[in-house]
Parts: C-alpha cells; structure tokens; sequence
C-alpha cells in the first residue's frame, strides 16, 4: 500500500515538474511571438510607405494568441490590450499602403500629406503598444516567477 501511494506522489510530482517545464517554454515562445509581431509592424509600415500592401510574411498574431489561449490564461488580458493595439497599427498601416498607392508619381505633396496623416494616427497608437507590450513583459516575468517558485528582487 505504501508503495503505491509513494508511486501515486511521485506520478503527480512527475506530472506537475512537466506542466511547469511546459509553461516555461510556452511563456518564452508567446514572448518571442510577441517580437515577431513588432517585427511584422516594423515590415508592414516600411513597405505601406512605397504604397505595398503585402505583409510579406505569416501574421504571428495568431499564433500569440493561440499560446496565450492554451496555456496562460492569467495573461489573457495583457494579450488582449496588445494584440488590440496591434492589429489597430495593422489597419493603420494598410489604409497608408492604400493613400500612397493612389498618389500619382512625382507628386510629392500629396505624398507628404498621405505620410503626415500616416504619422499622426500611428505615432499615438504605437506608444499604447509600447505599453501593452511593457505590461504583458511585467505579467509574464511575475507569471514565469510563480511558476518556477522563485521571486526576484530588482
């Protein structure tokens, strides 16, 4: 009887030290995921400025947000505030694609008001991101902190 109790324990101990070596892994992938994201921006909002539209490569917002789902609900809003953020950016960046697109060339005044536009609705947007993803850094560092056991002191 003891035996098997002592195997039931060390089943459990077995399983937990697993989930949590899982979640550690998943919380570093939902961050590098989340750098993606920026990374997509930073494509994005370079090739709208030539009047190109094409993201050029997968949106990884789907795939934060899928990590987020599976494994972090206690994060949920932090990724909520974020993704929220950047898919406004994401608009904001296609509707710049589309103006200079429709520039006609050499025209650079009509240039300059399409990029001034562009940067007085990104500029605002883009800090709210910055602290999305400032919060969701602070969330998964205590996150991350709880599930190992460990609290720092900075």
């Amino acid at each position: 009887m003891v035996e098997t109790i002592k195997a039931e324990v060390g089943q459990k101990d077995w399983g937990q030290r697993e989930w949590t070596n899982l979640r550690r892994t998943k919380l570093e992938a939902l961050l590098e995921k989340m750098h993606d994201c920026e990374a997509f921006l930073d494509q994005l909002s370079s090739k709208a400025a030539k009047g190109d539209y094409e993201a050029g490569k997968r949106d990884p917002m789907g795939e934060l947000v899928a990590i987020g789902a599976l494994y972090f609900s206690e994060l949920k809003n932090e990724i909520y505030r974020f993704s929220q953020k950047w898919r406004e950016l994401v608009m904001i960046a296609m509707d710049h694609a589309i103006a200079v697109s429709q520039v006609r060339v050499g025209d650079l005044d009509a240039y300059r008001t399409a990029h001034g536009t562009f940067r007085e609705k990104w500029s605002p947007v883009y800090r709210e991101l910055l602290v999305a993803r400032d919060e969701l850094l602070t969330a998964a560092r205590r996150l991350l902190e709880e599930t190992m056991g460990v609290h720092e002191h900075q």
